[in-house]
């Protein structure tokens, strides 16, 4: 097939016109432009009646000519891009296609201009990166996840330690110097706080309302977990006689004025089952035994201990206001020695310091410490002996001598966030006693 040719002869003149700026869009700065006549040549030319060549012949629309099939044939995409080609004739000038739109004639390449899908490559190359996108955006959501988890996490134990801090700062608080306080060690030398407290102490579990209570600060076995459950109990003193509690009740059988009239040797002996036989977990009462997550409604009944649950490390220590060269208080008591293993309280261990008779300072072994010192009933200036472990005992027998601060320290700890700054939070409460 020959290429096609335009030709185009000026009307109006003699003069040969090129179309080239036709093609560009500025056929409407002249009218002498509107009645060009245009020729295309579909196929080889022939010669007609005297030698001269036979071509379609095409006018302007604006001049009135009604060839609108050729006009129509004009208007093909390859057409517009017609570039000048100068002939050796004297009457015109030869057009011819551009490159770039020759491919439009070929044959076979029809089917790829008007190809709608996708090769094999293509759709691999797609494929991945969507992947890459897909997995680069499952990441930033997980971490903000995790860092929404962390941040809920950290606001609940913040919150739960603030509430805690409350619940003790008020116990210390309305501790009474007419009864007893008592820092002692349970048999795996946790430290544990007993205390008398006077005002009005309604009962968790019933209707009960008592004159006044005795508290229970330690630490206790979570039957259903890996973790100790920091306990705190509050018994009303509501009662008459002297005998435990009834199961699953928080209501002693006791009053308030038969406390105070109590010896200090029989103060002692309170004190002990309090913190040892009436602590959790207990055998003779089940329903103090405590389970988180509870499993039944004896469970569910002792649930009136729990202070804060998988809870490590913790410190009970008192000062009387000796200062050391320093101007740092002296505390005594008993101490955790944590291990250094997060979330793992079998490590602990604890030491207890009792004063020193002359200097004041802290001391935890010695002829002058309290391993071996008997416990005497009838020396009220007594304060720390050996009752099985570290005993501290003030009385309403001599009230001097009790002491003015009490500091407790405890760690929380969070296993949902483990592997961050937020997996376990040290706590200190320092409180005044009896203010």
């Amino acid at each position: 097939m020959a290429t096609p040719r335009v030709c185009g002869v000026a009307t109006d003149s003699g003069k040969k016109e090129k179309l080239d700026s036709r093609f560009r869009g500025n056929d409407k700065k002249t009218k002498r432009k509107q009645n060009f006549m245009f020729f295309m040549v579909n196929k080889p030319a022939t010669a007609g009646r005297g030698g001269k060549r036979k071509c379609n012949m095409i006018r302007n629309p604006k001049s009135g000519i009604r060839n609108s099939k050729a006009w129509a044939r004009r208007r093909v995409p390859w057409l517009r891009c017609l570039q000048p080609r100068h002939s050796s004739t004297n009457h015109s000038h030869a057009w011819t296609r551009c490159p770039s739109h020759a491919w439009a004639r070929r044959p076979g390449h029809a089917a790829i201009r008007n190809r709608l899908g996708l090769t094999l490559m293509e759709l691999l190359v797609t494929v991945g990166i969507m992947v890459i996108m897909i997995l680069t955006f499952g990441q930033i959501l997980s971490s903000s996840q995790k860092a929404v988890n962390v941040s809920q996490t950290a606001m609940r134990t913040r919150s739960a330690g603030s509430a805690i801090e409350k619940v003790i700062r008020d116990d210390l608080r309305k501790i009474t110097k007419n009864g007893f306080l008592c820092i002692t060690q349970a048999s795996d030398g946790s430290p544990r706080l007993v205390a008398v407290t006077a005002g009005v102490t309604p009962s968790k579990t019933g209707t009960d309302i008592g004159n006044g209570g005795i508290i229970a600060l330690g630490l206790c076995d979570n039957l259903a977990g890996s973790l100790p459950i920091f306990y705190h109990q509050a018994w009303v003193l509501a009662g008459v006689g002297g005998t435990q509690p009834a199961a699953g009740s928080d209501v002693m059988t006791h009053d308030m004025e038969s406390v105070v009239r109590l010896s200090r040797n029989d103060m002692n002996t309170l004190a002990g089952s309090i913190a040892n036989t009436w602590a959790p977990p207990n055998t003779y009462t089940p329903q103090r035994s405590i389970r988180i997550p509870a499993g039944d409604i004896n469970d569910i009944s002792a649930l009136w201990q729990v202070l804060a649950s998988e809870c490590y490390a913790v410190s009970i220590q008192w000062t009387d206001g000796t200062y050391d060269g320093t101007n740092n208080l002296y505390w005594y008591g008993i101490e955790c020695n944590d291990g250094g293993t997060l979330d793992d309280p079998t490590d602990d261990s604890y030491t207890a310091y009792s004063k020193h008779p002359t200097t004041g300072v802290p001391v935890s072994s010695g002829v002058d410490a309290w391993p071996g010192v008997a416990f005497d009933g009838g020396d009220p200036n007594q304060i720390e002996f050996d009752a099985g472990g570290y005993r501290a005992l003030w009385t309403k027998d001599n009230q001097s001598n009790w002491p003015v601060a009490i500091r407790i320290r405890f760690t929380i700890s969070n296993p949902a966030v483990i592997g961050t700054e937020e997996a376990s939070r040290e706590y200190e409460i320092i409180a005044p006693v009896g203010q």
